[in-house]
């Protein structure tokens, strides 16, 4: 008995050695790394803040639509006007339905819940496009704590699906400077949203972005008339809404400042509410928070670093698939798996987005260019001094070719599908745009 006592004894003391040792394993690899990383993260997000307080260059702030696309439990409200507005006419948007919705019919038919909705969604349509088009759409004073009610983006990518659809209704009446004007306001959206906030932001800006350049193929061909003040301006909104180089980088930024955020909430008795519905177990052991905290920087600082040195990331099997043996050694942990984001889509998503809106603004560029000049341009280079390109557009690849009469612009990537298979409510489309392999290309 004596001897069991012993060896139950000293198996007691070593495990709680061999645990002390592992808590404190592994240690933190780049800690000042990780601290500028934070740091910049934070300007990034009050870059995002800033004048967000001004009502008259935050279109969030708009009093019309605040209680609809407004904080749950702040200005949102359940169930208001704007929100049955919105949510009628969307069933008449080919954007919100996935189908291609016939306004010829529905308007020479005098179909009379159609013109019921329109005219409802047109009466709130100078305050919406008008919120649309201001500096910046954001939440104001926002922490970015990962508990934080953010702004419904579900209703403001809804708003942009509603504007679109009136700009389907627009065209069918033959009213492309209205329609123009519309789809530029979607693009403004856009604008106001990158670079706000978190993860979600983007994506959200990335999808009305999405929303438009669809939109705006399908309605605003080569050959539909156009007034020269409505195509210019079409452009320029276009390609003013192009995001920067840096997108990815700033994101991840900002996504470690909010984690870093999160894991000083749990040290001090705060962000339960979140892990709890992130089904993140509620870790009481000294020193396991710690541990899974230098995880998370350790794994935050390779992938930054490699995208500060590439432009790429690259996850390794341990952050995409751990087995148990990777949670013991520390390359990943549990904190980790459920903050960190789905990268690859993230970059794949990211950059067609930019190099599609980078095509697709250069192209209603060169037909602004045409309708002013009576002639294309010889070249880029002349095209981008009446609207100023990318900086990077020649890296990327983009070419222009302009052939008699005609024209092509062609952006490279090699998943340039995804582009079209988001548009396949509008055939039409494909008369004049091209995906595969290659890229994307425009015949003008």
């Amino acid at each position: 008995m004596r001897k069991a006592l012993i060896f139950g004894g000293v198996t007691l003391v070593t495990l709680l050695i061999t645990v002390t040792i592992w808590i404190q394993f592994p240690s933190e690899k780049d800690s000042g790394f990780m601290t500028q990383t934070a740091e910049s993260g934070q300007k990034y997000l009050a870059r995002g803040q800033a004048e967000s307080l001004d009502p008259q260059k935050n279109g969030y702030l708009n009093k019309q639509f605040l209680s609809y696309w407004g904080r749950k439990g702040k200005e949102g409200v359940e169930n208001s006007v704007t929100q049955a507005v919105i949510t009628d006419w969307n069933n008449y948007s080919s954007s919100s339905t996935g189908k291609t919705i016939d306004h010829e019919k529905l308007l020479s038919g005098k179909q009379s819940e159609y013109l019921k909705k329109r005219e409802e969604l047109k009466k709130l349509t100078p305050e919406l496009e008008k919120a649309m088009r201001s500096e910046t759409c954001v939440a104001p004073e926002t922490k970015f704590d990962f508990e934080t009610p953010l702004l419904n983006y579900i209703a403001v990518r809804a708003c942009a699906q509603a504007i679109s659809g009136l700009a389907e209704s627009e065209a069918a009446e033959k009213q492309f400077d209205l329609t123009a004007q519309h789809l530029g306001s979607i693009f403004s959206l856009t604008r106001a949203l990158q670079g706000k906030g978190a993860m979600i932001n983007e994506m959200i800006a990335t999808s009305i972005g999405g929303i438009g350049s669809s939109s705006s193929l399908e309605l605003l061909g080569p050959k539909v008339p156009l007034s020269l003040k409505a195509r210019q301006r079409l452009a320029r909104d276009i390609l003013g809404s192009v995001p920067g180089q840096d997108r990815l980088l700033g994101l991840l930024q900002g996504e470690v400042a909010c984690g870093l955020a999160l894991f000083k909430q749990i040290r001090t008795g705060a962000g339960q509410a979140y892990t709890s519905n992130a089904g993140i177990p509620n870790l009481r052991i000294p020193g396991l928070v710690a541990r899974e905290e230098r995880i998370y920087r350790n794994v935050h600082t390779r992938l930054l670093k490699e995208l500060e040195s590439t432009g790429r990331l690259t996850l390794t099997r341990a952050d995409t698939n751990p087995n148990p043996l990777d949670y013991l050694t520390g390359s990943t942990g549990l904190y980790t798996q459920i903050l960190l984001p789905n990268i690859p889509r993230l970059q794949e998503q990211l950059d067609l987005d930019r190099r599609a809106r980078i095509a697709v603004g250069t192209t209603y560029a060169v037909m602004a260019f045409r309708a002013e000049k009576q002639r294309l341009p010889k070249d880029l280079k002349e095209l981008s001094q009446a609207y100023p390109l990318p900086a990077d557009a020649d890296t990327l690849g983009l070419t222009y070719t302009p052939s008699g009469s005609a024209a092509s612009v062609h952006i490279p990537y090699s998943k340039a599908q995804g582009f079209l298979s988001n548009l396949q409510h509008f055939p039409s489309i494909e008369s004049w745009v091209k995906a595969d392999g290659d890229g994307l290309t425009f015949n003008l």
